[in-house]
């Protein structure tokens, strides 16, 4: 029986499934460029050239896709794989998609009773900010990395964080209202620099306005962009034989994500790739 709340059940769905199916549909050509634009998938990749055959666990798994990423830019023989996401048709997609990969289904405990054990390198895109409790799953996510902790959420430069998810919250499916937890930016590295293993943070910050987009119900000057939000990425390297000293903090400015995607939008490449997404999907 799951312990998930009511902020969590619209995972659970069809309707999910099929929202976030649509890189399924993309050639791989036009897959890989898609989702390597996005600086969590860098430093995925980076972490994969430090450690030789990691053992890889994503948290939030969905389809399969950030498997079917690293198995096209580095073959399935170079690292081990194991996915967990709590949406059971998201899971089924994924099984059928790649059979030779463990994923598993999440009921609401905690992330080391499901696993366990820590792996070199934990992946969890855009999880964090649909927590209720986005620091308490930060610091599960934590306990469970080896070596490096890669995740994409939500900043802010300014304010302080609401986390009331009444206040701060998503509308999905046309039911479900779920949190959507903006973190301020330097409250989020102070809670990190508490981990006494962290011993390096790289942070890329994509700047926009989150109030006003995708169905959110977001504070006020959420929707200024004064405010300086931002879809974030960080990769955070841990050492548990760290003693003392200071942490690295490394402040990435490359353009990625949806602005550059957006920015190279009728590049051949980009125009290319979509056309034969679209002649693919016709057959």
């Amino acid at each position: 029986m799951s312990n998930f709340g009511s902020s969590y059940i619209g995972w659970d769905t069809d309707s999910h499934f099929k929202e976030f199916d649509f890189w399924n549909k993309r050639c791989d050509l036009d897959f890989n460029y898609a989702y390597g634009c996005f600086s969590e998938q860098q430093y995925l990749l980076e972490s994969t050239k430090i450690i030789e055959n990691p053992e890889i666990v994503d948290i939030g798994s969905a389809t399969g896709t950030t498997y079917r990423f690293l198995r096209n830019k580095i073959g399935s023989s170079g690292f081990s794989y194991k996915g967990i996401d709590l949406s059971m048709p998201a899971i089924e997609r994924a099984r059928g998609l790649y059979p030779e990969v463990n994923f598993l289904k999440s009921n609401g405990e905690s992330l080391h009773e499901i696993l366990r054990s820590k792996s070199d390198i934990v992946y969890s895109r855009d999880t964090v900010l649909h927590q209720e409790s986005p620091y308490e799953f930060l610091d599960q996510l934590l306990e469970i990395t080896e070596r490096f902790l890669i995740i994409r959420l939500r900043t802010r430069d300014h304010g302080d964080t609401e986390f009331d998810i009444s206040k701060s919250c998503q509308m999905h499916y046309e039911a479900f209202w779920m949190p959507y937890i903006v973190l301020n930016i330097e409250e989020l590295i102070a809670h990190i620099k508490k981990n006494k293993n962290v011993i390096k943070i790289k942070i890329n910050r994509s700047y926009e306005v989150l109030g006003g987009h995708n169905n959110r119900f977001l504070p006020k000057d959420l929707y200024f962009k004064k405010t300086r939000t931002a879809e974030t990425s960080m990769m955070i390297e841990l050492d548990s034989s760290k003693q003392d000293g200071d942490i690295e903090l490394i402040y990435d400015d490359k353009i990625q994500g949806h602005q550059l995607i957006k920015r190279n939008r009728w590049g051949y490449k980009n125009v290319i790739f979509r056309l034969i997404s679209k002649l693919v999907n016709k057959q």
